[in-house]
C-alpha cells in the first residue's frame, strides 16, 4: 500500500508538472509572461513564512499583554509581498486568466511553504553538526 501511495504521488506531481508547463507555454506565447516560475514561488512562500511568523508574534503577544505592532507589521510585510507578485500577474495576463491561475498558485503555494520550511530546518539541523545527546550516567 505504500508503494502504491508513493506512486500515486509522484504521478499526481508530474501531471501538476505537465499542466504547469503547458499554462506557463500558453502565457508566454499569448502575454510574454511565464506564469508559474520559481522566483513567484519563492516570493509567494517566503511572503507565506512571514505572515504565519508574525500571526505567532501577534498571538503570543496578546495573550502576554504585550506589544502586538510587531506582529501586524510582519503580517503586512507578507501580505505586500504576496499583493506583489498577484499584481504582477493582473498586470501581464487577462483579469479572468489571472484571477483563476493566481487562486491555484496561492493554493500550491501552501503545501510548498509547509514542505520548504520542514526541508530548511532538516537542512539547518544537518548542515550544523547537531549531534544525538547520550546519558552514560543513568542513576
Amino acid at each position: 500500500m505504500i508503494v502504491l501511495g508513493i506512486i500515486g504521488t509522484v504521478v499526481v506531481l508530474f501531471l501538476i508538472f505537465i499542466v504547469f508547463n503547458f499554462i506557463n507555454e500558453y502565457t508566454i506565447r499569448k502575454y510574454s509572461y511565464k506564469f508559474y516560475s520559481i522566483a513567484h514561488f519563492i516570493q509567494i512562500i517566503i511572503g507565506n513564512w512571514i505572515i504565519y511568523f508574525g500571526y505567532d508574534m501577534y498571538v503570543k503577544a496578546l495573550k502576554n499583554s504585550g506589544d502586538t505592532l510587531n506582529g501586524q507589521l510582519l503580517i503586512l510585510i507578507g501580505v505586500v509581498v504576496i499583493l506583489f507578485i498577484l499584481y504582477k500577474n493582473f498586470k501581464y495576463v487577462s483579469f479572468f486568466n489571472a484571477l483563476i491561475l493566481s487562486i491555484l498558485q496561492l493554493l500550491l503555494s501552501i503545501p510548498l511553504s509547509i514542505g520548504t520550511f520542514l526541508i530548511l530546518i532538516i537542512a539547518v539541523a544537518f548542515f550544523s553538526g547537531i549531534k544525538p545527546v547520550y546519558v552514560i550516567n543513568n542513576n
